[in-house]
């Protein structure tokens, strides 16, 4: 059960202090991205800051799960393009 992509931008911008919300809800909704919430730029300053250090430490074993996948696919790919480029013609 990963972190969505759209749960990571709706949390950068609860932690900037824009809340996104369901039209007619009383409660903050962690799934919306607010219309005027961060841009991409904005949301990379906010999570390298100092203010950011305990969602760093929440995003951690996301980000090692994110760079084991890109690994592995990498090298299964790598893997693969290998095993054509030695393999004698047919």
């Amino acid at each position: 059960n990963g972190l969505k992509f759209t749960r990571l931008l709706a949390l950068l911008n609860n932690a900037s202090g824009s809340v996104g919300t369901k039209e007619g809800a009383s409660f903050v909704d962690l799934d919306a991205i607010p219309e005027d919430g961060l841009g991409l730029a904005d949301g990379v300053k906010l999570l390298l800051s100092e203010n950011a250090e305990s969602l760093r430490k929440l995003l951690e074993g996301e980000v090692e799960t994110i760079a084991d996948l890109f690994f592995r696919q990498i090298t299964r790919k790598g893997a693969t393009e290998a095993a054509v480029s030695f393999s004698p013609p047919r």
